[in-house]
């Protein structure tokens, strides 16, 4: 049992959201992932989380918003350039997509091979 007064830790709150993701428990993955964002903005791997609860929860509009704003911060992170590539396909603004696959792929190559599986790119194809 984790005590009272380290539940709100970062560690134990990012467990908790790896918890809910393997539990498929998407709206409380989000509600741990936005807090973690308030307490470490800094951080763009809770804006990731956030933003991958939120379209199973509240949806891809909802999750784009989310990493758009997260891409101010972060504007050299490749997963959320693919992240909003993939959103982008899905929403059908292909060569929004197509832009957004190009800078994460730019910024690390590993991203190419990921997208060539990745049914949410089919469009681009």
């Amino acid at each position: 049992m984790i005590p009272a007064e380290d539940r709100a830790h970062p560690i134990v709150l990012r467990m908790r959201g790896y918890i809910y993701r393997d539990k498929g428990k998407w709206m409380e993955m989000a509600e741990i992932s936005r807090h973690l964002t308030e307490i470490e903005p800094q951080e763009s791997e809770h804006w990731s989380n956030r933003a991958w609860a939120e379209r199973r929860y509240a949806g891809l509009e909802t999750a784009e918003a989310t990493l758009l704003r997260a891409l101010g911060q972060f504007p050299k992170e490749p997963l959320i350039h693919y992240n909003l590539a993939c959103y982008a396909a899905q929403l059908g603004r292909i060569e929004d997509a197509k832009a957004l696959l190009g800078a994460a792929i730019n910024l690390d190559p590993v991203f190419k091979e990921m997208a060539l599986a990745d049914e949410d790119l089919d469009q681009i194809w």
